[in-house]
Parts: C-alpha cells; sequence; structure tokens
C-alpha cells in the first residue's frame, strides 16, 4: 500500500474549500516515519482495501483467553461486545480516518495577504508585499478647489472638494493663497488639509481662526470616522474641547474656503500655534518627490512646496524660465529642491549622474555624495553606491543663478535603468530624517549696526548638520561690512573679504553637532564711518532628526481570514498537528517581523481565542491542531528603513 502526501495552496482571495487547490508532494511506502500518528508512535494496525481492521494476533489470543476462562462469569455476548469496543475505539479515533496527509497553508499574492479582516498602519501592494505606510513627516496633505465650497465655517459639512493638484503643505498655518495645489482664482478658492496630529491622552483645547470660513474635524486612530470639532469665520474664532482617549496619531482635516483679499487659517493647540512637527500624511500611495522651491540661490527664502509626479521630476531643463505654481517670481536666483524615497528593485553597485545648471547637492540614504552648491554648472557623477532592493532616500538640491536652468539626475551605471532617470512609480514623497530643514526669512531695512534674529524650532534631539544662510544689505562701502552668525555660545564669521555684491551667501560649517532649536543671531559690524541698511536676511538651518522621528511607520499588523484547515479534504477528517510557520522577508536592520497563530473549533471561536508568538519563520508553534487557524503578522520599524513581508506559509498535517 502507498499513500501520497499533499501540500495545499490558497490561491486568489477566498478561503474556504472553493479556493483551495492540491499538488502532490511526495509518495511514503506503508512503514516509513511518516506513517506515525500525531506523538510520533508507529500505528499498531495497516488499512486494507476495504477499511477493515485485522486485530494483531495479541490482541486476538488475549481475547480468546478471557473467554475460555470466563472467570468473571460474564457471558460470551458480553466478553464480545467489550472486545468489539476495544478494538473498534482505535479504530474509530485515528485508524479508520485515513492517511496521514502534511498540507501547506500559503498566502503569497496581494488578494490573499489582503483578504483578512484588519490592516494596521500597513499596507498590501500589487506586488503582494505587506510593510508599514511611509508618512510625509513635518506637514499635511493638500488640495485645492478653483472654487468656494461653504460661506459659513460655524454650519458647513464637510466639503469634499474636486482637487486640482494633489500636494503637501509644509507646516499647518496658511497666511496667503496657497501655492502647489493648482488654485488659479485668488478671489474664490477651497484648500484642504489633511493627515495626522499626535495627542497625548486627555481633554485637549483647539482653536480655530479663519480668513474667511474654515471648518475643522478630528478622528481616533485608525479609524475613518471624523467628527466636527470647531468651525469659524473672519474676525470670530471658535475655540472646543476634544477628548483624546489615550496617546496616538489621530486624524486631522480642515478646509478653508476663500472670498477675497487676504487668506488665512490657523489651528491652535492648549492656546499654541499647532507644530509642524505634530503632523505628518500618508504617501505611500503616491507617487514622485516632495519638491520644495526657495525664492534665493543656494537653498534661502523657502515659498512652497508640492508633489512633483511628472515624467520629469528629477529630469527637467527649465531653460530661461522657472518652476510654475511653487511661488517663484524670477527665473533667476532660485533653488529647487527634491526630496523623498527611491525603491530599487534589482540590488547591486550604481553611480548616478547629476547635470545641472548652476550648483548641486545630492544626498542618499542621508549621505552627502555630490556637493558643489555655488553659481556654475556641473556634470558630475557619484562614487560607487550599494544599494539593497527596497526604498533608499534621496534628496537633491540644483540652484539657479543667472541665465539658463537645468536638473538631471540619471543612473549612469548599475544593474538596471541605466541612462535612466528614476521613474515616477518608483519614487515617493516621504522625506527622510536624515536631512531635515527648517527655514526663516527677515525682509526689514533697518541699520545695518545691528544684528538680525531668527528663531528655529526643530524635534528634541535633533543636532545641526549644515547651514545656509544669506543677506541682502545696501551700503556705500560693501568692502567695510563684517558679520557673524551665532548660535548659543558659537560665532562663527562670514563676510571677511572685499565684495560689491548686493547679497552674499554662506555654508558655514561650525554649527554641525550643535541643537538647532533656540535663536540664531546675524551681526554686522561697519568699520567704516558711513551707513548702510539691512534688507533682507536668510537662513536654513539643516538638522538630523532624532531616531524614531523616520517616515516609516513604526508598528504595522496584518490579520488574516479565519481559515478552515480541512477545505481541501472537503471538510473531513482531522487536523493532527501544526508543524512550522515560515515566511519571507525583505531584511533591513533594525526591524522585526513575527507571525502570530490562533487555533479554534468553529469560525466564530476565534477571535475569542489568545494570539500564540510571535514565531520566527521556521519556527515550531505550539498551538493545539484545531481545525480552523488564522494568523497575524506583526513589523516593528525603526522608523528610517522598510520591512516588508512576502510570503507566509503554515505547514501543517491532516488524517
Amino acid at each position: 500500500m502507498r499513500r501520497r502526501l499533499f501540500t495545499l495552496v490558497l490561491v486568489g482571495g477566498l478561503w474556504g474549500a472553493g479556493a483551495c487547490a492540491f499538488r502532490p508532494s511526495e509518495e511514503l511506502s506503508d512503514g516509513a516515519a511518516s506513517d506515525a500518528d500525531v506523538d510520533g508512535s508507529e500505528l499498531d494496525a495497516e488499512v486494507d482495501i476495504d477499511g477493515a481492521v485485522d486485530a494483531t494476533d495479541g490482541a486476538v489470543d488475549a481475547t480468546d483467553a478471557a473467554i475460555d476462562a470466563d472467570i468473571d462469569g460474564a457471558t460470551d455476548a458480553a466478553i464480545d461486545a467489550a472486545t468489539d469496543a476495544a478494538v473498534d475505539a482505535p479504530t474509530d479515533a485515528g485508524i479508520d480516518a485515513g492517511p496521514i496527509v502534511g498540507r501547506t497553508l500559503v498566502d503569497d499574492t496581494a488578494s490573499e495577504l489582503g483578504a483578512g479582516p484588519a490592516v494596521h498602519d500597513g499596507r498590501i501592494d500589487a506586488a503582494g508585499l505587506f510593510a508599514p505606510r511611509a508618512y510625509y513627516v513635518g506637514g499635511l496633505c493638500a488640495g485645492g478647489s478653483d472654487a468656494r465650497l461653504f460661506d459659513d465655517g460655524t454650519t458647513a459639512t464637510w466639503p469634499a472638494p474636486s482637487v486640482l493638484k494633489p500636494s503637501l503643505w509644509r507646516g499647518t498655518a496658511v497666511a496667503a493663497t496657497p501655492t502647489g495645489v493648482g488654485i488659479t482664482d485668488a478671489s474664490d478658492w477651497t484648500l484642504v488639509l489633511d493627515g495626522e496630529v499626535f495627542l497625548t491622552a486627555g481633554m485637549h483645547m483647539f482653536t480655530l481662526t479663519a480668513d474667511d470660513h474654515a471648518v475643522l474635524e478630528l478622528a481616533p486612530p485608525g479609524s475613518a470616522t471624523f467628527t466636527r470639532v470647531a468651525g469659524a469665520n473672519v474676525g470670530a474664532p471658535m475655540t472646543a474641547p476634544y477628548l483624546v482617549a489615550a496617546d496616538g496619531w489621530y486624524g486631522i482635516r480642515y478646509a478653508l474656503a476663500q472670498r477675497t483679499g487676504p487668506a488665512a487659517v490657523q489651528v491652535q493647540l492648549d492656546g499654541a500655534a499647532l507644530s509642524r512637527h505634530q503632523v505628518r500624511c500618508r504617501v505611500d500611495l503616491r507617487q514622485g518627490l516632495a519638491m520644495t522651491a526657495s525664492e534665493q540661490s543656494h537653498f534661502l527664502d523657502v515659498v512652497g512646496t508640492t508633489i512633483d509626479g511628472t515624467p520629469q521630476v528629477t529630469n527637467v531643463d527649465w531653460g530661461g524660465n522657472r518652476p510654475t505654481d511653487l511661488g517663484l517670481t524670477s527665473n533667476d536666483t532660485f533653488t529647487v529642491r527634491w526630496s523623498g524615497q527611491v525603491r530599487i528593485d534589482v540590488a547591486g553597485t550604481y553611480t548616478l549622474r547629476f547635470n545641472t545648471d548652476d550648483g548641486q547637492r545630492l544626498w542618499i540614504d542621508g549621505v552627502k555624495v555630490l556637493d558643489a552648491f555655488d553659481d556654475a554648472p556641473h556634470d558630475a557623477t557619484t562614487a560607487a553606491l550599494t544599494l539593497a532592493a527596497g526604498w533608499h532616500d534621496v534628496v537633491a538640491d540644483v540652484t539657479e543663478n543667472a541665465g539658463n536652468a537645468r536638473a538631471v539626475l540619471t543612473v549612469a551605471s548599475g544593474p538596471e535603468l541605466v541612462g535612466q532617470p528614476f521613474p515616477p512609480a518608483r519614487l515617493r514623497p516621504a522625506e527622510a530624517r536624515s536631512e531635515r530643514f527648517e527655514a526663516r526669512t527677515i525682509t526689514t531695512d533697518t541699520a545695518i549696526e545691528g544684528s538680525a534674529t531668527f528663531r528655529i524650532d526643530a524635534p528634541a534631539g535633533a543636532i545641526v548638520t549644515g547651514v545656509d544662510v544669506g543677506y541682502r544689505i545696501a551700503h556705500p562701502s560693501m568692502l567695510t561690512v563684517r558679520s557673524t552668525l551665532t548660535r548659543g555660545s558659537t560665532t562663527v564669521g562670514l563676510r571677511t573679504s572685499a565684495s560689491n555684491a548686493t547679497v552674499d551667501r554662506f555654508h558655514p560649517t561650525g554649527f554641525a553637532g550643535l541643537d538647532p532649536t533656540g535663536t540664531w543671531t546675524l551681526t554686522f559690524t561697519d568699520v567704516s564711518v558711513q551707513s548702510g541698511t539691512l534688507q533682507d536676511a536668510w537662513l536654513t538651518v539643516h538638522y538630523r532628526e532624532p531616531s524614531g522621528r523616520g517616515p516609516i511607520a513604526a508598528t504595522a499588523r496584518l490579520e488574516s481570514s479565519v481559515r478552515d484547515l480541512l477545505a481541501p479534504a472537503g471538510g473531513a477528517g482531522a487536523v493532527l498537528s501544526v508543524d512550522q510557520v515560515r515566511f519571507v522577508a525583505r531584511d533591513v536592520p533594525g526591524d522585526t517581523i513575527g507571525v502570530y497563530l490562533r487555533t479554534c473549533d468553529d469560525p466564530s471561536g476565534c477571535a475569542a481565542e489568545a494570539w500564540l508568538g510571535p514565531y520566527a519563520s521556521g519556527a515550531s508553534p505550539g498551538v493545539v491542531p484545531r481545525r480552523y487557524l488564522q494568523y497575524a503578522v506583526a513589523i516593528a520599524s525603526d522608523t528610517d528603513h522598510e520591512p516588508a513581508l512576502d510570503r507566509v506559509e503554515v505547514d501543517y498535517q491532516t488524517q
């Protein structure tokens, strides 16, 4: 007699017998170790063709002896009944159920992994990868409408506008007609901002101020059900309470409807302006990079941010023009930054080529690999970069000072995409924590003998990695003006050489490692008897955020549907054991992936069972073998790197 061992493969997005397919795994001959029962002992009898059981000689002899002796006075009929029961008991328990069959539950595709009831802070992409969500940290997602969608914030319902251009809003407040969202009507429009805000447990007070009309709504963590918190009209701010049940990321969205004249909206939390370091928005479903523009070359005077998801992202020649819809006013003297992440599909050694007019900077995974931030054209290639499959941080700056403007970033060498720019589908606007910035602008006409003071806010634990600073002065003898920049007890000299330029720009290195938060002071000294004025001053502080504030969600969890392990057998037989759990995952440093299991006798009963685990791939789970099984996948990320699970398998035996 031969027995056939099967592997169960579940395909598609359906569970149960209708979604099951069989494939033979191997054949086993009688008497092999695989003929063992659930506790490992060999079967005491073989199954013949009609399912009858031949008792062993020992059992028959014992029965005959008991009958012949008849020592307890039992009748032959009673003895026969007892004998039959003794023989039939093990038969009914296992032998008559059929051969032992090894099976494997396999979930591999997007539909299979996504068929369960719950996904928390994670996503399943089209390729069948389960991974934590990615976020734009320090701002909200934005959308605009060229129509005023409501006229009274105190009575407005959520407007759900038709978005002109998916965008990002760096910060939380609006102080003018918004850029980067496609709005072209300066008089009548609606701006919508949405994302998440981190709130601590307790009662909080939200204040909404608007010009002209605004409405604010919040939702509990993981919920899409928003509750109206406040509505406001021009000249009448509204304050309202909101009870937070537990610390966490709460959904937030607010809309501003504009009539004519000035436009503004601000949200305050417990009496203070809502910080951009308290908000984020999900961007793993968006293509392209965050695109930020500054009005001055050398990344000074930041004016707007949007999402560049065009085919020309980091592959553009503006000629004598400039990017549009970002608030820039000049075709010269501007800076453009692209930031986010690029997906590498084929691991290997790459080099990148960056062709710019004028200066350039390029960071890959937080390391500056090209640095020529000046006013001359450059065509540079990086040193060799070893890139694993998965997402990698990228930040690219190009500065324009005069003439034409160009920025073309391509793959110079590598196992894929050689000679091509990164396609938008490989990009997402999730800025890394390793290259962040805060920018401030002061516009004034004050005596040159004085100072300009900037206030920089950054998360606790951030450290300075670089500084861009500049100013515009008017003075009859420029060569007599000296300047310094001070942060705390550190002072660095800036202008020490003669120059007749009206705008000076610097990149001092003496502040690396300091805390960026606090007061920065730009001080001028005029060594002549003549006087001048400071017209504008700009400061951009680059910093690295502390661990745990990267763009990747710290945790993600997926729960499968309840699975019928006997579905391949049409519901017949029994589950003898759950032997091993395995999974295929992208291995990244600092992250962990574990699988939890639970079993039940009825599909509705699994929810009441405790999860057991977590189990590493290849582990033998200690779960009770029962007909129904459910698994959960838990991912812990260091927030810098994105782990991803590709496949789950559970080996089990039935009879």
